[in-house]
């Protein structure tokens, strides 16, 4: 079982390693490799560390109301 604390460590190596951008499009990717793969459970960690990561950050989807 991956914990939230898993996930913030997880977010933390992607931005010291690819920075937001990076980190963001890392995420994306893995998720698309592991639904390839039939891993369902491996695409909503994934999607776990990414949407950690944008809650982090700045990044916004459009039409997401800020803060």
């Amino acid at each position: 079982m991956t914990t939230p604390r898993d996930i913030y460590a997880t977010v933390k190596l992607l931005l010291d390693r690819h920075g937001l951008k990076g980190a963001a499009d890392h995420c994306l990717e893995r998720g698309e490799e592991l639904a390839a793969a039939g891993d369902k459970q491996g695409v909503y960690v994934w999607g776990q560390v990414r949407a950690a990561l944008l809650d982090l950050s700045d990044i916004k989807f459009d039409g997401e109301v800020v803060n």
